[in-house]
């Protein structure tokens, strides 16, 4: 037994090690370019950058049974604390602190907590020490920092591929995960080329029936002309139809050979993708118990350090999951156990007062709960959520108006503890008491496309539920349009598409509803919910609607058309536009346009509000030749299809460009009555292009909109010193904001 826990504790120390490295190197980047960007704004989220970093180095070092480390890491953690709770001065002396602790943590790494030398130690205290008394010696009356905008992502750890077991001249090789990644990467791509070769394959059977219903025409004319006592037009008429004759011929026969050779060739890519899609997948396939073979040493020690007797049960760790959703899972799972033993589980005496075996259970259980998805809960039988506490928690962080917290449901009291900063912890330790942990874990779910909630089970305890995928890889959506746009509707979550007639559409407090197999559903259209015109009512009353499903609720969305179910390869948005509304990401459809895949759980939340409103007022018809032209100027195609359909969607004719050159084209031979550009651009940016129109007597007092990535007061300044007449920064972008300036710019 002593000899699995020494070999575990070696595989933990290694994992360590790669893993302190990277966290490291961020808290290093950030501190550097905290000395260089010392901007309040800036600083806030360079600072909550290293106190994540920090704070989750110290749980990894913990776990490695490296208590010196743990001591630094929180000497650190403490002060990112203050830095982001005080106001804490950031002055050179301090930045020489950090560094110094950062690369004594550095220079401890090659060695084991036995083998520190007494002079090592001596440095680690003097450290630590210096960091108290820069935390002692700081104002308590400085200006907080504003919260960070969101939390820096994780980075995989590499991987180990292990023998195969059962086949005598197997031999197991190594493969990077960088590799492993571009395979995965590149098969999923070619999902792409699957669609389209389908989608040609339609468009020339297609082709080839319209030329045979041609050719018969052809015939069908000849022989009526031929009846006729028209013998010398005949003659000219019969020579250009044998010409026709011989070219529609030679089509008609080559067609069908070419749709058929076509076919085959898409049947053949869809079949080669498909199998290298799923041994990519299998290659990053991993089971779960690679993430649960280190909990019972970190369940172990915790346990010890507070006197605390934990029983760790751990069910269907066989599972297989992308390994790309285990590691970003890794840092959430520490976080819920550490929460476990800290805050759920009581001592052995507590328990005996409670009539509670002084034994406490704390069990991790995992199951796949449908195609595609993971139900993993982690559970103990201590106290249970103290709500009260909770609800003080959260209104002395002011999480909510403190009215609102005190009448608050249960369940939404429940939901309290995921916010930032929300702890019942009732001292600060270096396990718990920031009210950090949870919050990161519910932010790794979100990123992840995954769900959590906590559950008070009827015998006591707590429960955490984690809804996750088990793939990050391609999924099914239905294709739908609504207003002219193309959104995907990921297939998961469509519950099912129905029709209905004015006599299965009600009212309910003045909302439209259905009725579908017994229930009242609210029915929403789709095109409100993204500013678009309501579509037009049909003569027959018929509508179509979408029935989408999550997390027990259910609406009816509104659309003008159900196009297809297909397999869709999320882009991902950028940061720029990462927090857009009800959008998670876009897809390329087969056609090659681009449609804009639909965030179930945003979409859902957003139709209730939108249900608790009166319905907007029809936009009056604006006639075709006299709707504003506006020119959007921006290199990503992501980025130009969302402008020109929000601007479209508002009733602006709207045409693009891919960079200022271009525009500059555009505006030259056009009449338009504003100009949207981006300004990070090549051959000319949006600046040069600004200062291009202001110079130009025709299209000076053409108004220009920049939207950016840059938010600096620099930036700003340099816009409108161009000549901008707005500034917008895509970071903080929100459709509304764009359409007010544009509507106050053109009256």
């Amino acid at each position: 037994m002593a000899g699995n826990d020494e070999e575990l504790l070696k595989r933990l120390r290694e994992m360590f090690v790669v893993e302190a490295e990277e966290h490291l190197g961020a808290i290093a980047t950030a501190l550097v370019a905290l000395e260089r960007e010392p901007a309040l704004e800036r600083a806030a989220d360079l600072v909550e950058v290293s106190f994540r970093r920090a704070h989750t180095l110290k749980g990894a070092a913990r776990a490695a049974n490296f208590a010196t480390v743990v001591r630094l890491c929180h000497g650190l953690e403490t002060v990112f604390a203050r830095l982001k709770e005080r106001g804490m001065e950031v002055s050179p002396e301090l930045l020489d602190l950090l560094h110094r602790g950062l690369a004594e943590v550095r220079a401890l790494l090659p060695f084991s907590e036995e083998a520190l030398g007494a002079d090592r130690l001596s440095a680690v205290d003097t450290l630590v020490g210096q960091f108290d008394r820069a935390v002692s010696a700081v104002s308590q009356d400085k200006t907080p920092f504003p919260p960070a905008a969101e939390p820096e992502p994780a980075v995989p750890e590499p991987a180990k591929v292990r023998a195969l077991p059962g086949k005598p001249g197997v031999k197991s090789i190594r493969v990077a995960i960088a590799k492993l990644d571009a395979l995965l990467h590149q098969t999923e791509e070619l999902v792409g080329a699957k669609l389209t070769g389908g989608q040609h394959a339609a468009e020339m059977a297609g082709l080839s029936a319209e030329l045979a219903a041609r050719l018969a025409a052809r015939q069908s004319l000849r022989d009526k002309l031929a009846g006729r006592a028209v013998a010398g037009m005949l003659e000219d008429v019969g020579e250009l139809m044998r010409q026709d004759d011989q070219l529609l011929r030679w089509l008609s026969g080559a067609m069908p050979a070419l749709a058929v050779s076509a076919r085959r060739d898409q049947r053949a890519l869809a079949k080669l993708v498909d199998g290298l899609r799923e041994d990519a997948k299998k290659a990053v396939m991993v089971p779960f118990s690679a993430l649960f073979d280190t909990l019972p040493s970190v369940v172990r020690d915790l346990a010890r350090q507070q006197g605390k007797l934990v029983d760790l049960v751990v069910i269907g760790d066989e599972l297989e999951v992308d390994r790309r959703i285990q590691e970003e899972l890794r840092e959430a799972l520490l976080h819920l156990v550490r929460n476990a033993v800290d805050h759920g589980i009581d001592t052995p005496a507590e328990r005996r007062q409670r009539g509670r075996p002084e034994r406490a259970a704390l069990s991790i259980a995992v199951r796949q709960i449908e195609s595609g998805k993971a139900d993993l809960a982690i559970g103990d039988d201590g106290r249970g959520l103290d709500l009260a506490a909770i609800r003080r928690a959260a209104i002395a962080r002011n999480v909510a108006p403190a009215d609102e917290i005190t009448l608050m449901s249960d369940e939404a009291a429940r939901r309290l503890i995921f916010h930032s900063g929300v702890s019942t912890s009732t001292q600060l330790t270096d396990i718990s008491g920031r009210g950090l942990g949870l919050a990161i874990v519910r932010e790794k779910m979100e990123a992840l496309g995954g769900e959590i909630s906590v559950e008070n089970p009827p015998q006591g305890g707590t429960v955490f539920r984690l809804i996750l995928p088990i793939s990050l890889a391609s999924f099914r959506g239905v294709v739908a349009r609504a207003q002219g746009h193309t959104f995907i509707l990921p297939t998961r979550a469509v519950e099912r598409v129905v029709r209905v007639g004015p006599a299965e559409i009600g009212q309910v407090d003045g909302r439209e509803t259905i009725k579908a197999e017994g229930r009242t559903i609210r029915l929403v259209p789709l095109a409100d919910l993204f500013g678009l015109a309501r579509p037009p009512q049909r003569e027959d009353g018929l509508k179509t609607a979408v029935l989408l499903a999550s997390s027990g609720r259910v609406v009816a969305f509104e659309v003008d058309a159900v196009l297809a179910e297909q397999e869709v390869l999320m882009k991902p948005l950028g940061w720029q536009l990462a927090h857009l509304p009800n959008i998670s990401g876009a897809a390329v459809l087969g056609s090659g346009g681009m449609a804009l895949i639909v965030d179930v759980s945003q979409l859902l939340a957003a139709a209730e509000s939108v249900a608790g409103r009166p319905a907007p007022a029809p936009a009056p018809a604006v006639p075709i030749e006299k709707r504003q032209r506006i020119l959007v100027v921006e290199d990503s195609i992501t980025a130009r299809t969302l402008f020109k359909h929000v601007l479209e969607g508002a009733g602006y004719s709207v045409l693009t460009s891919v960079d200022g050159v271009e525009g500059w084209a555009e505006l030259v031979g056009g009449n338009f009555d504003l100009v949207v550009s981006d300004i990070e651009m090549p051959r000319m940016n949006g600046i040069e292009l600004t200062e291009k129109i202001r110079r130009d007597p025709d299209l000076a007092e053409t108004p220009v909109v920049l939207i950016s990535s840059l938010d600096s007061r620099e930036d700003r300044e340099r816009g409108v010193e161009a000549g901008a007449n707005a500034y917008i920064v895509k970071r903080s972008f929100d459709q509304s904001d764009l359409l007010d300036t544009l509507r106050r710019l053109l009256g």
